[in-house]
């Protein structure tokens, strides 16, 4: 195994940006705490705190997993941080399609192009670091959550 040194100011700069499309996204969904109490919910539907603590340890995960990426010299890693951010993009765009507008069908499109992408991003991560796409895993997982619940509460509201 190869130990490579941490660059800080780089890692915190990946977290900083990624955590900060978090924030964007929060703050285009607005108030979500009512609504989604209001709500009909499919089963296995976590309570609302449960969401805050999961996407604080995904940002975690995927903003060092981004910075791992970012350290690779191949080539193909230049494509790889092209989808990591509009993933991103994609992802601070979610709230405002979901909660804002209520428009759960489209929300719910929204999170298949977020797996789809996430899902080349962490193929394409694989054969350069493996530890990186290890880091964006529970990303894919919690995704396919996410589109369950969507779907869900498309189809019960």
């Amino acid at each position: 195994m190869i130990i490579r040194t941490i660059k800080l100011k780089k890692i915190l700069l990946y977290l900083a940006a990624t955590f900060a499309f978090g924030v964007i996204g929060a703050l285009l969904g607005g108030g979500t705490g009512q609504i989604y109490t209001s709500l009909n919910k499919p089963p296995l539907s976590p309570p609302g705190i449960v969401f805050p603590i999961v996407w604080s340890i995904l940002y975690l995960l995927m903003g060092i997993g981004a910075y791992f990426l970012s350290n690779e010299k191949n080539p193909k890693s230049s494509f790889l941080l092209k989808i990591y951010w509009v993933q991103l993009i994609l992802n601070a765009l979610w709230p405002l399609i979901f909660w804002r507008l209520r428009a759960y069908e489209f929300a719910a499109v929204i999170i298949v192009a977020l797996i789809i992408l996430v899902v080349i991003l962490t193929i394409g991560s694989f054969k350069i670091n493996k530890l990186s796409a290890i880091l964006f895993l529970p990303y894919i997982v919690w995704l396919l959550f996410a589109l369950y619940l969507n779907i869900g509460i498309a189809v019960l509201n």
